[in-house]
C-alpha cells in the first residue's frame, strides 16, 4: 500500500467505470522509483483495467527551447521504451497539459498524476481537477519526506527541522516495490507523437533555435546520468563518520573548472597567467592564480564578503570572527551559540 501522507485527491468526483486507469505523467519523467506509476498500477490491477500513461508535450513552459526539450524527450523515449516492457503505453502529446488529460480522462476510471511545485504545474493540476468527471489523484513524487508531514509551519533552523524529519524517515521510505500491471495497454489505439523521430517533433513546434537553444553534448536519458556518476565505494558511509575529512579524500569528484569559488582562473584559458598578487591579510585575495584583467568577476564574490566585515566592526587586518562563533554573531552577539547558528 502507498503510505496515505504522499495521496491527495484534488477533486470529489466518483470513480467511473472506464476502459483504463490513467497516469498523468508530467513532473516525474522515470518509470522507476516513481510512487505515483506504482499507485496507478496498483489500482489498475485492483480494477481489473489496464494502465495508460500520458505526457503532454507544450511548447509553452516558461523559457522553453529546443535545447531544453531536446534533452527532454530523449529521456522521455527511454522512459517510454521502459515502461512498454512493463506493458504501460506512454502517450505523448502536443497539447497543453491539463487539456490533453481531460480528453484522455473521459474514458479513464480514474486518473493519477505526480506532484509539481512549479506556479505553472500547480495550475494545469487545478483546471485539470475541476474538469475531469472522475477523481484525479496526486502521488508525492519529488520528495523523500511529503513537506507538509515535514512540518506544519516555516522552518528557521534545522536545528529544529532535522528531528523531525528523524521521526518519520523510515516511514517515508518505505515505498512499495514496482509491479507490473495484469493487463497491458500497448494494444491501445491512439495517437502519439513517434520519440523516436525527436528532430521531427522539434520540428514541428514553435520554439526558440537560436544560438542559447543549441543541443547538449550528453544525451538526456536516465542511464547517461547514472554512467556519469562514479562508483559509491562500499563503506563510506560508515567511515564518513568516523572522519569525514578522509572519507572526502577516498570519495570526491573531480574539480568543477568553472566553479566561481575557484581562484585557478588560469586554467580557464584565454589569458596570461604570469601575474599574481600576494594575498591580502583578513580576507580573500585579489588575484589568486588569476590571468590579469580577470578581475571583475572575482571581485563582485568579494564584494558581499567585505560588507559583512564592514558591519561586523572588522578592519582589514582582523582575521574574522572567532572560532566558533559565525558572521551572525558578530553581528548580533547575543545570539551566538544559540539556534541561529545551529
Amino acid at each position: 500500500m502507498m503510505p496515505t501522507e504522499r495521496l491527495r485527491v484534488l477533486n470529489s468526483r466518483e470513480t467511473k467505470s472506464g476502459d483504463y486507469v490513467l497516469y498523468w505523467m508530467q513532473a516525474a519523467q522515470r518509470a522507476e522509483a516513481n510512487p505515483a506509476l506504482q499507485h496507478a498500477v496498483r489500482l489498475a490491477n485492483e480494477q481489473r483495467r489496464p494502465c495508460l500513461a500520458f505526457f503532454g508535450l507544450t511548447e509553452r513552459f516558461p523559457e522553453a527551447n529546443a535545447r531544453h526539450l531536446a534533452f527532454m524527450l530523449e529521456g522521455l523515449r527511454e522512459t517510454q521504451r521502459a515502461l512498454a516492457d512493463r506493458g504501460v503505453r506512454l502517450v505523448v502529446r502536443r497539447v497543453q497539459p491539463d487539456r490533453g488529460v481531460v480528453e484522455l480522462g473521459r474514458a479513464a476510471s480514474l486518473v493519477v498524476t505526480d506532484r509539481g511545485y512549479l506556479r505553472v504545474q500547480k495550475s494545469w493540476r487545478e483546471k485539470a481537477a475541476a474538469a475531469l468527471a472522475c477523481p484525479l489523484i496526486q502521488v508525492e513524487t519529488e520528495t523523500v519526506v511529503p513537506v507538509e508531514t515535514a512540518s506544519p509551519k516555516e522552518e528557521y533552523s534545522a536545528a529544529t527541522f532535522r528531528p523531525k524529519i528523524r521521526k518519520i524517515l523510515a516511514s517515508s521510505l518505505a515505498v512499495p516495490a514496482d509491479r507490473k500491471p495484469l493487463r497491458d495497454s500497448l494494444g491501445w489505439k491512439g495517437d502519439s507523437l513517434d520519440l523516436e523521430n525527436i528532430e521531427d517533433v522539434l520540428a514541428g513546434l514553435k520554439i526558440s533555435t537560436g544560438a542559447s537553444a543549441r543541443r547538449p553534448s550528453t544525451a538526456g536519458r536516465d542511464g547517461g546520468g547514472q554512467e556519469a556518476l562514479p562508483p559509491f565505494p562500499p563503506g563510506t558511509a560508515r567511515s564518513f563518520r568516523r572522519s569525514p575529512q578522509q572519507s572526502d579524500r577516498r570519495f570526491s569528484f573531480p574539480p568543477q573548472p568553472l566553479s566561481p569559488f575557484r581562484t585557478d582562473f588560469a586554467r580557464l584559458g584565454g589569458g596570461e597567467s604570469g601575474r599574481v598578487e600576494k594575498p591580502r591579510p583578513g580576507g580573500l585575495s585579489r588575484g589568486a592564480g588569476r590571468p590579469a584583467g580577470a578581475g571583475r568577476k572575482f571581485r563582485s564574490l568579494q564584494r558581499p564578503l567585505r560588507l559583512v566585515r564592514v558591519a561586523a566592526g572588522l578592519g582589514p587586518d582582523d582575521p574574522g570572527p572567532a572560532r566558533g562563533r559565525s558572521a551572525a554573531g558578530a553581528l548580533h552577539p547575543g545570539r551566538a551559540g544559540g539556534r541561529e547558528n545551529a
